[in-house]
């Protein structure tokens, strides 16, 4: 983040990433059970409110998310054990297993 941008000092000089995105989605049951590449893949975060015929939903740090019509192709880099134990376990968990909590994050 820019450092003119930064106002608050409590302020994280950081933006979200896209994990950071997947642990603060919606709290509503259609989200409970989705993988981080489903979520990603079927919805889309916006800052703007959608129009009125648009469901959306808010997540847990309200920003609005809406189901994208086409779902996007997503690819990763194809790690393999031998990358290294951290990352092959890391994408292996996240293409898999739902979570709400970051546990997946520190591995």
């Amino acid at each position: 983040m820019p450092v003119h941008l930064i106002t608050d000092p409590n302020m994280n000089p950081y933006w979200d990433d896209a994990i950071d995105k997947y642990f603060a989605r919606p709290a509503d049951n259609l989200f409970d059970n989705l993988t981080y590449p489903n979520y990603h893949a079927n919805y889309m975060i916006q800052k703007k409110l959608p129009n009125a015929r648009t469901i959306y939903w808010r997540d847990m740090k309200n920003r609005i998310v809406t189901k994208r019509k086409t779902p996007l192709l997503l690819r990763y880099p194809p790690f393999t054990i031998e990358h290294g134990d951290v990352f092959f376990f890391q994408q292996l968990l996240l293409k898999k297993f739902s979570s709400r909590t970051g546990y997946a994050r520190s591995i």
